[in-house]
């Protein structure tokens, strides 16, 4: 620690709000100083275990992250690295989510094994977390992933390094896709002159870095071979506002014209006051409208009543759910009445611990379930009557389709494909292109003047004046509100239509005086910019929430002055008409194929899904109304041979986890729980019958069922409705029943639950490869165009 000098003159010279240090002499005993160097500074440190404390040798030593105790994030320590020279944090935000920062120090031996070892833990570090946020890599990585420095580095560990960068897309300022301007010398390792300190940033977060620059030798230290890395990412405040707040809203279904008076008069006092302010030249809007809104909800909350709580805000509360919470707050009470002891040396606080992790693990694994069930039934509205929309639409497309034959372009008669596109081309060419011909003259430009002199009357409210649209009217509000529709949802603002139409001409008076002072300054509330998205399910990808499907909700107040600026009189196509030469075209023979097949299947449920046959084994009625499920008994005569005069024959999925399917699974069963693995069964030999199933054949086993089934009906599209596997069963009630009723035809004979608490590792890394969703809402900008500065905070490194 010979620059602990030169460290705090940095930390005082660029106040950067982290700092990731990578300390060769950085040792056991030295990691609560770290927190001494600067007292504005809390640190989170790891040293090497091998290091000797009498002998530091060469590639080894201690990592530090710095932080800023004054920081507006929720900070915590990211515990398990799995390494001695990686350390981590997460920086929390309810703006804009997680940043995970990490702090490296990678061995500078010239073991490769070790060098690969460490690259791998911070390789499966990254996978995980950018899952989850943002991502920044920082430290001494003892290697180059710059070419021109391969042949003074170490070039296995180079390459090694390219690769996780290349693999990852992390970005850094020596490639094309960064446009940051670098600043200082281009190397950071003085003796070689060559790149070994980096600050790695994942692609989302590097069009927010602002500033890379590499500080020159003894700026600060001259006894250090690196020199200080800085880059400074600007974090913008997210503009969207989070959609599951718990905020009562008033009841205004419950309101009577008494607290509709009340409401009306508390409102006058406040409203005068804002209205005389209004009155000022230097009216600072967002002031205004915060007054404003702040003043509607508060006289709501003290004359309307809210609405109680809804007890169907957690819908997934199973039994499961309540026994699991219920053992955990007696649980808590026990270990309450013990003195609430703190370490898992204490059984009452070791119980109390473990029951909130399992209630944890049961709560969340309902709501999966939940979701998944709901998105079922959603797909299950949207996809069950398939058939007879195939018939529907059989029924009333007309017998024969027109289609353009020619069109006439200046007195020419255009057939072909290529000349019809060719005219349009002309003619949007003619239109567009300025010409000096006399039909452009003084009766056109007297109209045009004659439109430009009538905006001018209109909007010109006085001498001084000049407002676009003309003055906004009390009237002119008042309209509006009388048209807004009541129990709507309301913005990120919390006003609802209610608050403006029960309001009264106060709230009227006052809308119009601060929309004409927005319309005047040209300058809209920040709040204006803001608005809640609401993710929507895409069907046939249920656990999908994807970006295109986000609804945006605006400010009420936005839209209503929006509503103020509309124009009726709009520009578009409303109908396309097609000429009575339009030719006849048949429908195409496949077509005709597709629905002969779909009114076969519609006809009779009992076929199986190429319509070849019927069913062959006996169904139950399952809790998927779409897939057809059998029971464990039937499937005990299959395993027996029951049944082999009817399936000649079959294979059983099993979807569960491997360490599951390990503690015992149904005899010849597959254990086949990714994607690919089932989409394998594809390029394999058919059997007649396949059976899926999971522990309790309600997420797992459907999934990979229907996953299935769209990938079979994707390869055979051109041979519709013909499948590799028409005739597929789910095991009702997974292997959980199967095992209550036919232990001996598992092997092992146990039966191995998915929330076993021996396996919580293995469960969270298959639920990782296996891609399982957590439903994370996306938001995205949904701005309206204000040229106001956004606010942002600046985080430096």
């Amino acid at each position: 620690m010979s620059s602990t000098l030169c460290l705090a003159n940095l930390l005082e010279s660029t106040n950067c709000d982290l700092a990731i240090i990578s300390e060769h002499k950085l040792k056991p005993n030295l990691l609560s100083y770290m927190n001494s160097i600067d007292m504005r500074y809390k640190s989170i440190s790891k040293t090497d275990k091998l290091n000797d404390l009498c002998n530091c040798t060469h590639g080894k030593g201690g990592i530090s992250i710095l932080y800023k105790a004054s920081l507006q994030f929720s900070i915590e320590e990211i515990t398990e690295t799995n390494s001695d020279r990686i350390v981590g944090v997460e920086l929390k935000n309810k703006s804009f989510g997680s940043i995970f920062i990490f702090g490296v120090y990678l061995p500078a031996d010239g073991s490769i094994d070790n060098y690969r070892q460490e690259l791998n833990a911070l390789d499966d570090l990254y996978t995980y977390y950018i899952n989850y946020g943002k991502v920044v890599i920082a430290g001494d990585f003892n290697a180059s992933c710059i070419n021109k420095n391969l042949q003074f580095t170490n070039t296995t560990k180079s390459k090694e390094l390219k690769n996780f960068v290349h693999r990852h897309n992390i970005c850094h300022p020596y490639i094309n896709t960064c446009n940051t301007l670098l600043k200082g010398p281009e190397f950071t390792f003085t003796l070689k002159n060559t790149m070994l300190d980096y600050i790695l940033i994942d692609e989302t977060l590097v069009r927010q870095l602002r500033r890379y620059e590499i500080l020159e030798e003894g700026t600060f230290s001259t006894t250090s071979d690196h020199l200080p890395v800085i880059a400074c990412l600007e974090l913008d405040e997210n503009p969207h506002i989070d959609l599951n707040n718990f905020s009562k809203l008033p009841a205004w279904h419950k309101i009577n014209e008494h607290s509709i008076k009340e409401y009306q008069d508390k409102l006058c006092a406040p409203l005068d006051k804002l209205i005389q302010e209004a009155q000022s030249n230097d009216i600072d809007i967002n002031l205004f409208y915060h007054n404003l809104v702040n003043t509607l909800i508060n006289t709501a909350k003290d004359t309307i009543p809210c609405n109680m709580y809804n007890p169907h805000t957690k819908p997934y509360w199973n039994a499961d759910v309540k026994q699991a919470h219920t053992k955990e707050r007696n649980m808590r009470r026990v270990w309450m009445q013990d003195g609430r002891p703190r370490g898992m040396q204490h059984e009452s606080y070791f119980n109390y611990k473990r029951a909130k992790r399992d209630f944890r693990n049961i709560q969340q694994l309902a709501n999966e379930q939940y979701i998944e069930e709901t998105y079922d039934d959603i797909n299950n509205a949207a996809e069950c009557d398939i058939r007879l929309f195939w018939k529907l639409i059989k029924r009333q497309k007309p017998k024969h389709s027109k289609v353009c034959q020619q069109i006439i372009h200046n007195n020419i008669v255009h057939t072909s494909p290529e000349s019809i596109c060719n005219a349009f081309a002309n003619y949007f060419e003619d239109l567009y292109t300025p010409a000096d011909t006399s039909t452009f003259d003084d009766p056109t430009l007297k109209e045009m003047n004659k439109a430009y002199r009538e905006i001018q009357r209109v909007c010109k409210a006085d001498e001084d004046l000049y407002l676009p649209g003309g003055i906004i009217t009390c009237d002119d509000v008042s309209s509006i509100i009388k048209q807004l529709k009541r129990r709507k949802a309301c913005g990120n603002d919390m006003i609802q239509n209610e608050h403006l139409i029960y309001g009264g001409p106060k709230v009227s008076e006052c809308l119009s005086i601060f929309l004409n002072i927005v319309v005047e300054k040209q300058q809209v509330p920040s709040d204006w910019q803001k608005g809640l998205v609401v993710p929507l399910p895409t069907f046939g990808k249920s656990t999908a929430l994807e970006e295109n499907t986000d609804t945006p909700s605006s400010p009420v107040l936005q839209d209503s002055w929006l509503s103020l600026d509309s124009d009726d009189s709009g520009l578009g196509l409303d109908e396309v008409f097609l000429d009575d030469s339009c030719v006849n075209i048949p429908p195409t023979k496949r077509q005709k194929t597709v629905c002969d097949a779909n009114s076969v299947l519609a006809g009779d449920t009992n076929l199986i899904a190429d319509g070849s046959s019927c069913y062959s084994l006996p169904t139950v009625p399952g809790k998927h109304k779409d897939l057809k499920s059998i029971s464990p008994e039937t499937l005990t005569d299959v395993l027996c041979g029951r049944y082999s005069d009817v399936i000649s024959s079959f294979r059983v999925i099993d979807c569960r986890y491997p360490y599951e399917y390990d503690g015992g699974h149904i005899k010849s069963a597959e254990n086949r729980y990714l994607h690919s693995m089932i989409e394998d069964l594809l390029h394999q030999t058919s059997v007649q019958v396949l059976i899926f199933h999971c522990e309790f054949s309600q997420e797992r086993g459907p999934a990979m069922l229907r996953h299935l089934r769209s990938k079979d009906r994707q390869m055979n599209t051109e041979n519709y409705p013909a499948l590799n596997y028409p005739e597929i069963y789910l095991l009702d009630s997974g292997y959980k029943s199967f095992f209550q009723t036919s232990s001996d035809l598992c092997d092992p004979i146990d039966y191995r639950p998915m929330l076993h608490s021996d396996f919580s590792a293995d469960l969270h890394h298959y639920r990782r490869v296996a891609d399982v969703r957590h439903f994370r809402s996306k938001s995205k900008s949904w701005s309206s165009g204000d040229r106001t500065s956004r606010l942002s905070r600046k985080v430096i490194f």
